[in-house]
């Protein structure tokens, strides 16, 4: 992979000029023995590492004052099975580029090589793809190969440097910034608002029937609940598709969640007596 010109070497005042990002804070819904929370983090990290910030809502945020101190912070609340909320973070987020004009076919080991070349580490690489039909009117459209890449390039320094580079073997490409995603965040475990599934350590829960499992166990039916609503669209047997809303299903019958809650874990610390001290 070749460069457009050749960028300057990165400085030692620079790299000490790096800006150390501060840690967005923890969420842990329903603590009302703050004293027993204050002892459990106590444990992991030293008592002016962080703060605590009650809101009228009863969430309890955990500021803690450096990136180590939140990865301590985030451990121990899991060692403990507490339930709460966090956020990935500056440092640990990899870079993201998109790389266009690249065929889909292009070899993964390929455009590796081309990054790691110029001192890039790759932690990922996703291309789009075609679309898998989800129906039979899905099988008779054409979904082509998407001719572009997402690269996630380890953070450091010299990431900028990567929007610079023009070929990828004897391709020519244009490598960009990914398009800003405004919408907002919700969560596919909890299915609340403000972050997303891969950082939350609440009980799972789906949607649709309220009942404490992850979506992914539910069956089709619940599944096309929650994509759809309580009106649901069926494909029968004629030509056109018929619009109704689908029987209920209740949760406490045997014929859907039978089995499913047993594969929940129990919570063993909440956080919510404040006369007996909390057992680990």
């Amino acid at each position: 992979m070749d460069t457009a010109d050749e960028a300057p070497p990165v400085t030692d005042q620079q790299q000490s000029a790096k800006k150390i990002s501060k840690p967005r804070p923890i969420t842990v819904p329903g603590v009302s023995d703050i004293v027993a929370m204050e002892r459990t983090i106590d444990q992991a990290v030293g008592a002016d590492a962080y703060e605590f910030k009650v809101s009228p809502s009863g969430y309890l945020r955990i500021y803690a004052k450096d990136a180590d101190t939140h990865r301590a912070i985030v451990r121990k609340l899991t060692e403990v099975r507490v339930q709460f909320t966090h956020f990935c973070l500056k440092e640990d987020r990899p870079y993201r580029v998109v790389v266009k004009n690249l065929a889909a076919s292009t070899p993964r080991s390929q455009i590796e090589a081309a990054f790691t070349s110029h001192g890039h580490i790759v932690t990922n690489l996703y291309n789009p793809g075609a679309r898998q039909p989800t129906s039979d009117a899905d099988s008779t459209n054409d979904f082509p190969s998407r001719n572009f890449w997402f690269v996630d390039l380890k953070q450091s320094l010299n990431n900028r440097e990567a929007l610079r580079l023009n070929k990828v073997g004897r391709q020519r490409v244009t490598i960009e910034l990914p398009r800003k995603n405004n919408s907002i965040r919700q969560c596919f475990r909890c299915f609340e608002f403000d972050h997303t599934k891969n950082y939350c350590l609440k009980q799972p829960k789906c949607e649709p029937l309220s009942s404490s499992y992850l979506p992914e166990l539910c069956n089709r039916a619940c599944r096309m609940l929650m994509r759809y609503g309580q009106a649901i669209m069926y494909k029968s047997a004629n030509p056109q598709r018929a619009l109704f809303s689908p029987p209920s299903i209740q949760c406490s019958s045997n014929n859907h969640c039978k089995g499913l809650r047993s594969k929940t874990l129990p919570l063993e610390a909440s956080f919510k007596t404040s006369s007996s001290p909390l057992q680990h």
